[in-house]
């Protein structure tokens, strides 16, 4: 025993207790990971500065318009944006009753830039075809 203290060599393992440590001596880092619970969560943060506004894109549809256009044969047909425009959606519906049946719904051209909407159905009285045409 050096100056009332004991050392590592004055203790023999597991011979001090809970009842042998003095409340408040121990340190978070005289445990193990996982022995302590863990506290409660404290309050958020500040929010961080914002960060610059990025870059304006390319091209910015400020005008939207839905175009229709009756099946060319009854059941199957396309409808054009106008020059300029881009078709961004579109759909087909029936005319009439009747069970029907979509076959497709796309855009056209089948590749590149679409400029409008292409739909193949049956049933009804024959189909009308939507495209959603959006321009800078």
């Amino acid at each position: 025993m050096e100056d009332g203290f004991l050392t590592g060599a004055d203790v023999k393992n597991n011979s001090i207790g809970g009842v042998d440590v003095k409340d408040g001596n121990l340190l978070a880092k005289d445990f193990k990971r996982g022995q302590l619970p863990r506290g409660p969560q404290g309050p958020p943060g500040a929010a961080g500065a914002r960060g610059p506004a990025g870059a304006d894109g390319a091209t910015r549809a400020t005008n939207v318009v839905v175009r229709s256009a009756p099946g060319s044969d009854g059941y199957q047909g396309y409808a054009y944006c106008q020059p300029g425009e881009r078709a961004t959606g579109g759909g087909v519906t029936p005319n009439g009753g009747g069970v029907t049946y979509v076959f497709q719904s796309r855009p056209a051209p089948d590749s590149g830039t679409p400029t409008g909407w292409y739909g193949y159905m049956t049933g009804g009285t024959g189909v009308t075809v939507y495209v959603v045409c959006a321009s800078p």
